[in-house]
């Protein structure tokens, strides 16, 4: 059974052929440098009529490639930043991708038309992950910084003369490809960046109807058996041998057969990550291009039907590498597929047979097509490749985004296949006895661990692993047997990993550091569903960290490790200590104060604990013209007579934030120092009047002072002049704050006034700012 995929041709004549933005994060493995080599490219101003037609927005930039390629090449993991303008800042890590399967050969055709091998190069295919620890300016960021960028998946192909890749940020997959993909003559060094999301597509890209019913969905009563088949399937991971090949028009196209090899291998490595969920690693055991067309094996029909039995034939003959599936791209309009009237199926650019993988028919045609941007041709690729895993058009709810739906999705995301069709793949990938192993995980030592990203299900399987590389087990984790490692970087969220899912008593052990000096973070046996494990715990941004995933007892299986992130959002909880009083020592008007620490906790950890303090009024409220302090964290702090508030503020590292505060009052309890006014005698003959009546200016005024701050007065008694008291001062107040009264006044202190004698008794007090008050007695006998 065969499968077409067609889109009007007329409608995609200026589709630009864009470079694909979708990777797997690998490695963690290369020590870093203080600085990370910054690549600039140039915004221009470029517009085209085709580009407008085809795009609703992109944009184009001006690169030097040849100092990145010279930087990258032959290196097993590379850290730098690609600047485009001042639109994007894209800090990467790349690590060769594990496209091109040992013993690769590419051949091609001699002049009477037989194989001959004409290299066994290395790809230059890439794939990595949007660093989030450097910055724009290509440092590598302290603690606390750097939030705003989370780690996005990346593949790219940097070549000799040109880059062509895609980059994730967030929920947003950008491409960049040569712009002369997209425009005949235009420069070289000018480079598309899109959105795939943006490229106008046609509506029309649909399958055949006589197709869609010659090749029927799945039925609901088959689920059920299929996805007992699929448990089977899922968490393998299997190696799947590519062979692809080529026709003559390709080379017509793209100049050489070696330009024609490396395309393909370009739009495999964006494909690749669309068969994450399955396991699936595509190796190209054999690349096949024809130098002549008179060497070309293949049929010129057009019909794709014709194409798909040409390769079927060729491929059995000698020299062809053993292979479990095999692709033949043209650059042709093909029509008709599965016996479909070539002329009413003239938008093919797709056929495949169904559920072939290992059979004699194990095939599918590409057209690559007029204007096809890269990201389009790797929906393509992985569309007809899922006809060949027995998928079916899936068209479930009209989600548009699904890989398997009728019409071309370019901006599919990278879980593009539907839950129907990850499940028919899954239970085909079951039912095949040819497919082999990948051996001892890629990720069995530390410094090849793959990535976790978040909101992202990595699966495998750990039979073939080794302890080779098992680290000190953590508490709660169980001792270390075979196993794989991951890695992610911190973003300051609180994490969740989890082995949901897996098919035996799996083991998490999470640690920090660098492999070979790692310190344990935690660990977790049973902690999940069943005998799965899951551990909770706050990222830091600043740190990278790794998981050892292994099992119990030794056990070993089919394993789904996920990573889930959600923003801290709640503020630490903090508490203050009660009200304080404090009395200042004697002469003194201020206090040395041991600052009370407040209770406080946070389940990410508090990261700031500072305090500030202000005058406020008995009851607390603020003062006018009095403003609070500094923050400051120092213990002590010389605090003046008055009512004091001491405000904490607990902060976590994502920036919430908490505050109490609490009352410190400083009592003035010294009372004023007064020096007791000298007794007086006055007498008629030195001019006092006569004792009876008793004669003063005194008034008596408990309400209102006589003096305040040891300012001079005088007053008189029987006529005679005195200086009012001045010796007096305090501890804490002066001037208008520190007051005499007269207090009393006794005319005849002892009783026994009369014509010739008399005593007067004048009480004076003075008061402090804090109503501390002192007494001193004068007495005038006349």
């Amino acid at each position: 059974m065969t499968i077409n995929f067609r889109l009007p041709k007329a409608e995609v004549r200026h589709l630009p052929r864009l470079l694909t933005t979708l990777a797997l994060l690998l490695g963690f493995s290369a020590t870093l440098a203080a600085q990370a080599p910054k690549f600039e490219a140039k915004e221009t101003s470029f517009r085209h009529p085709a580009l407008e037609a085809t795009f609703q927005a992109y944009e184009v930039y001006e690169l030097d490639i040849v100092p990145l390629y010279e930087a990258i090449h032959g290196t097993s993991g590379f850290e730098f930043v690609l600047q485009l303008g001042g639109q994007h800042t894209w800090p990467l890590h790349l690590s060769p991708s594990n496209l091109l399967a040992p013993g690769y050969q590419e051949l091609s055709t001699n002049e009477d038309g037989s194989l001959r091998v004409i290299g066994s190069g290395k790809a230059e295919a890439y794939e990595g992950y949007l660093n989030p620890k450097v910055d724009e300016h290509g440092y590598y960021q302290p603690a606390g910084e750097g939030a705003g960028l989370l780690p996005g998946e990346v593949r790219m192909s940097v070549h000799q003369d040109y880059l062509i890749g895609f980059v994730t940020i967030g929920q947003q997959r950008l491409f960049i490809e040569p712009l002369n993909y997209a425009l005949a003559g235009a420069p070289a060094n000018h480079y598309l960046v899109y959105d795939p999301n943006d490229v106008l597509q046609d509506p029309e890209l649909t399958c055949g109807v006589n197709d869609m019913q010659k090749n029927r969905p799945i039925l609901d009563d088959e689920l059920p058996d299929l996805a007992e088949q699929a448990a089977l399937g899922g968490g393998m991971c299997v190696e799947v041998e590519l062979l692809t090949a080529a026709t003559f028009d390709m080379v017509t196209k793209y100049g050489s057969v070696p330009a024609v090899n490396i395309h393909i291998q370009d739009i495999t490595n964006m494909m690749q990550t669309y068969y994450s969920f399955a396991g699936i690693n595509y190796v190209i055991v054999q690349q096949f291009t024809p130098a002549t067309n008179g060497a070309d094996p293949f049929t010129s029909s057009v019909v794709a039907g014709d194409l798909l039995n040409s390769i079927e034939s060729w491929a059995g003959g000698g020299g062809i590498a053993t292979h479990d599936i095999g692709q033949l791209w043209v650059n042709r309009d093909i029509v008709g597929c599965n016996g479909d009237d070539p002329d009413t199926n003239t938008s093919l650019i797709g056929c495949a047979n169904i559920g072939v993988v290992c059979n004699s028919n194990r095939y599918n045609v590409n057209e690559d097509f007029q204007g096809g941007t890269i990201s389009c041709l790797a929906v393509l690729s992985a569309h007809e490749l899922g006809h060949n895993w027995d998928a079916r058009h899936d068209d479930a709810g009209g989600n548009s985004s699904n890989i398997m739906f009728p019409s071309l999705n370019c901006g599919a995301p990278p879980t593009g296949f539907g839950g129907t069709s990850q499940a028919v793949i899954l239970a085909h990938i079951a039912s095949r006895g040819c497919l082999s192993g990948c051996g001892v995980p890629g990720n069995d030592l530390c410094v090849n661990a793959n990535p976790l990203f978040c909101g992202r299900t990595d699966s495998g399987n750990t039979s073939t692993a080794t302890a080779t590389d098992a680290a000190d087990a953590c508490d709660g984790g169980g001792l270390p047997n075979a196993g794989v490692w991951y890695a992610f970087p911190g973003n300051g969220q609180i994490v969740t990993i989890s082995t949901a899912g897996s098919g035996f008593d799996t083991q998490l052990n999470i640690y920090e550091g660098d492999c070979g000096a790692l310190s344990c973070i935690g660990g977790d046996d049973d902690g999940g569903p069943g005998t799965t494990s899951e551990f909770t715990f706050c990222s830091q941004n600043d740190v990278i960290y790794y998981i050892y995933l292994d099992g119990f007892g030794a056990q070993t299986g089919n394993y789904f490790i996920s990573l889930t992130c959600e923003p801290d959002t709640d503020p630490p909880s903090i508490s203050c200590p009660s009200d304080d009083e404090l009395v200042a020592p004697p002469g003194l008007c201020e206090v040395e104060y041991n600052v009370a620490m407040p209770t406080a906790s946070d389940y990410c950890g508090v990261t700031v604990l500072r305090y500030r303090y202000r005058l406020v009024d008995e009851n607390g409220n603020n003062i006018p013209g009095e403003d609070w302090s500094a923050w400051t964290t120092d213990a002590t702090q010389t605090l003046a007579v008055g009512v004091w508030k001491i405000q904490w503020q607990a902060k976590d590292a994502a920036g919430n934030q908490n505050k109490c505060s609490y009352l410190v009052t400083v009592s003035d309890e010294e009372a004023p120092a007064f020096t007791k006014p000298a007794n007086q005698n006055l007498s008629t003959e030195d001019g006092a009047t006569c004792p009876s009546p008793a004669s003063t200016d005194l008034v008596v005024d408990q309400n209102n002072p006589i003096a305040t701050g040891g300012d001079p007065f005088t007053f008189t008694v029987h006529g005679l002049t005195f200086d009012g008291p001045t010796d007096y001062s305090d501890n804490c107040s002066s001037g208008e704050d520190l007051k005499l009264y007269v207090w009393a006044i006794d005319p005849d202190f002892d009783g026994n006034a009369d014509a010739y004698q008399r005593t007067i008794r004048v009480r004076w007090r003075v008061i402090d700012e804090a109503g501390n008050q002192n007494t001193r007695n004068q007495r005038f006998t006349i």
